[in-house]
């Protein structure tokens, strides 16, 4: 584990990286989905999604403990897998949308479609700035040793 005091910049990271996997938690909502789909209620383009998003908020509980606790290179590529999976759901969510009415669970088939899109894609634009500032050099050194 990496013991090194975390500068200003790099703990604002840590800690939008925590309360953003946190957020992730509430993906459990997705449960109720993936039963309306196996009991015909909703389309079976779902599935996957909600599949997805009950994956991606059990993972969180391990992604949030990781970024504070264990500081690793295998913490570090968790995080990069973690986060990989939560834009996966997100994307094939909105492919999802744009393909089948809306699940009852996002306002059923009276949802406008682009906003069903839209809302399904900010996610994975948040989850994408997370990749990127965990590719940072300074938020890489917290998990692994950098040669010059």
């Amino acid at each position: 584990m990496n013991d090194k005091p975390l500068e200003k910049s790099v703990k604002g990271i840590f800690i939008f990286l925590a309360i953003w996997g946190a957020i992730q938690i509430a993906r459990f909502i997705a449960i109720p989905l993936a039963m309306d789909v196996v009991n015909g209620k909703e389309a079976e383009a779902w599935m996957f999604p909600a599949i997805l998003d009950t994956v991606t908020a059990i993972l969180s509980f391990y992604f949030i403990y990781a970024i504070w606790k264990k500081r690793t290179f295998a913490t570090w590529v968790y995080s990069f897998l973690y986060l990989s999976i939560s834009i996966l759901d997100h994307i094939d969510g909105a492919v999802a949308a744009s393909l089948t009415p809306a699940p009852a669970l996002f306002g059923g088939p009276e949802r406008e479609m682009f906003g069903l899109i839209v809302s399904l894609l900010a996610p994975a634009v948040i989850d994408a700035i997370a990749l990127y500032l965990l590719s940072r050099k300074d938020v890489r050194s917290k998990f692994f040793e950098i040669k010059e």
